[in-house]
């Protein structure tokens, strides 16, 4: 065992491990409570505002974004239907959100939906033309469409 300064033992500390972001005793930051029941109450509170039909400036932005996470998460388990729908649903709340009208676009764009993801990304573009990321979906977009980057 290691010595101490004074000469005493001090016992090894073990080390940390790893913490999956999977995981669901990891602590979410801002609510302080652990990752599975943060997800349970964002699908609770979609449920709700669902079933009731609330306006959308009624809609917390976190709630928004849960939604746009779960699209995200069903994306990448490759349940597209599933995926589809919440991106629906987080634009019917958030239609002007760039970050969700993109994400939404690449996934019509890995469904061959390019039409559909070339009217999205213009929407974005049209309202931030500087948007590194829609510029970038446009040109594939448009590659795909066989069109140049201006037509």
């Amino acid at each position: 065992m290691p010595k101490s300064s004074t000469g005493a033992e001090t016992p090894k500390q073990p080390r940390p491990q790893p913490v999956s972001p999977f995981d669901a005793t990891r602590i979410a930051p801002a609510h302080g409570t652990p990752w599975a029941q943060y997800w349970f109450n964002a699908v609770r509170r979609w449920r709700a505002a669902s079933a009731t039909k609330t306006p959308s400036n009624q809609i917390e932005p976190a709630f928004v974004q849960a939604l746009n996470n779960l699209a995200v998460t069903f994306e990448h388990l490759g349940q597209v239907g599933s995926a589809e729908t919440r991106y629906k649903e987080a634009l019917r709340f958030a239609p002007a959100n760039a970050k969700i009208q993109l994400n939404f676009a690449t996934l019509l764009r890995k469904l061959g939906r390019y039409p559909e993801g070339l009217e999205i990304v213009r929407q974005v573009l049209a309202r931030r033309p500087e948007m590194t990321r829609a510029n970038s979906l446009a040109l594939e977009f448009a590659r795909h469409l066989g069109r140049g980057p201006t037509n």
